[in-house]
């Protein structure tokens, strides 16, 4: 029985660390579509002053681009997550 044990538990080792890489990748992704929109949105920020915008729609946008900006600027900020973020084998 022993040895039924260790198969078994090597395969759940097995799974989870799968799933964990499985984990990194997806928010990898979800990271690089982050910064990948934030300069794009710097960019159309620089190109205009959108006076003919109106204003509720300026602000929802804004709003909606500063929440990205605080989900990216935590990302940043977090050791750990950028430890796993840049790390490769």
């Amino acid at each position: 029985m022993p040895v039924l044990e260790d198969l078994n538990n090597t395969w759940t080792e097995k799974e989870q660390a799968e799933d964990a890489f499985a984990a990194r990748a997806a928010l990898e992704n979800a990271s690089m579509v982050l910064n990948e929109c934030h300069i794009k949105l710097e960019e159309i920020v620089a190109s205009g002053s959108f006076n003919t915008v109106p204003t509720d729609l300026k602000v929802a946008l804004n709003d909606w681009w500063t929440i990205f900006k605080t989900a990216r600027a935590s990302i940043l900020a977090n050791a750990d997550i950028m430890d796993v973020y840049n790390w490769r084998p």
